[in-house]
């Protein structure tokens, strides 16, 4: 399999870091939204912490377990800024 692009690897990594925030936020455990989304909990854990991808059709059962929209969880991805510069 190939490697993702440098801006697959900033939205995963984007993506990743706001999964954690919104979880955190609302006090929630991996494995409570893992269970919530139909996931197992250490696949959720490699998706949090960015060492997988998702399908975008998990993204909707994401969001549906944490009671936000997918956007909340896609950030928009600014070509050419570093993940730590997103807002």
């Amino acid at each position: 399999m190939p490697e993702p692009s440098p801006i697959a690897r900033e939205g995963r990594a984007a993506f990743a870091k706001q999964l954690r925030e919104v979880r955190m936020h609302q006090g929630l455990t991996q494995e409570a939204v893992a269970h919530a989304a139909g996931l197992d909990r250490s696949f959720y854990v490699e998706v949090e912490t960015g060492k997988h991808s998702i399908a975008l059709d998990r993204v909707f059962d994401l969001a549906e377990a944490l009671r936000v929209s997918a956007k909340q969880l896609v950030p928009d991805v600014p070509v050419g800024t570093p993940v730590e510069d997103w807002t």
